[in-house]
């Protein structure tokens, strides 16, 4: 539910490119990890319209779609990414809307599972200056160069100036390499909100990252009676008052265990 609450209707950015190296899986910075069973009986397609119906119809081998530039190695990611106004809180009343800014990002590639990572500023900016520092600075730089066709058909929808190397995407990919720093973000392309959408691919995003979640819970009640303090006599009782029953009856439906 992150892309829901977090990203859809808001300015963030998505890049697509090619995993082609192990990236990190340091859990300093993560707020919550997501693993998640991808479909197991998904089909495979090569005339997909979009590349996000190409990864979702690729089971968990996105060989099949490369073009005969890239090697078999290599397999499509998407990550998205917003940057965030942080606030400081008291007694649930925001006190300080301009305290600092976090960086929110979103990893999904062909295997089964999904990073979710909450990057603080200083910690994007400690990241930047270390890539200066070593020579590496060009890591946070973009290219214009891309061999799939797929995602150069989404490119192309992106009609907007945001080709420059300015000082803000550099702090998103900083941001992006403080968790996955062997990614070459070079091969990646950058799609606005705007260019996700009209490309279809945020419908998309949404109906894949939401695959797993249950549309309905079950659960047991275990009731106590005056005078009862151990377990054993919680599960001997039976029946529930009327006033229970309606009550449990607006919750849900009974079942049998």
């Amino acid at each position: 539910m992150w892309f829901r609450h977090h990203f859809v209707g808001k300015p963030y950015l998505t890049l697509i490119g090619s995993f082609d190296q192990e990236r990190s899986t340091s859990t300093e910075h993560i707020e919550g990890g997501l693993t998640k069973k991808k479909r197991q009986s998904l089909t495979r397609s090569r005339n997909s319209k979009t590349l996000m119906s190409a990864f979702l119809n690729s089971s968990h081998d996105l060989s099949s779609l490369s073009t005969s530039n890239q090697t078999a190695e290599q397999s499509v990611g998407i990550i998205s990414i917003i940057h965030e106004r942080t606030k400081v809180v008291r007694n649930s009343v925001p006190i300080s809307p301009q305290s600092g800014s976090q960086y929110r990002i979103i990893v999904r590639s062909n295997k089964p599972d999904q990073k979710r990572f909450l990057i603080h500023e200083a910690k994007v900016k400690e990241t930047l200056a270390q890539l200066e520092a070593r020579g590496e600075g060009n890591k946070t730089d973009k290219t214009s160069s891309y061999n799939d066709s797929r995602l150069r058909a989404l490119i192309n929808r992106n009609s907007n100036s945001h080709t420059e190397n300015n000082s803000s995407s550099r702090m998103i990919r900083a941001a992006i390499l403080s968790v996955c720093p062997n990614l070459n973000l070079q091969s990646f392309k950058e799609l606005t909100a705007e260019t996700t959408i009209l490309a279809g691919l945020e419908k998309d995003l949404l109906k894949y990252d939401e695959i797993q979640i249950p549309k309905r819970y079950k659960f047991g009640v275990i009731t106590t009676q005056k005078g009862q303090t151990k377990e054993e006599a919680w599960f001997s009782n039976t029946g529930l008052s009327s006033e229970f029953k309606d009550f449990m009856n607006i919750l849900g439906t009974k079942i049998e265990l």
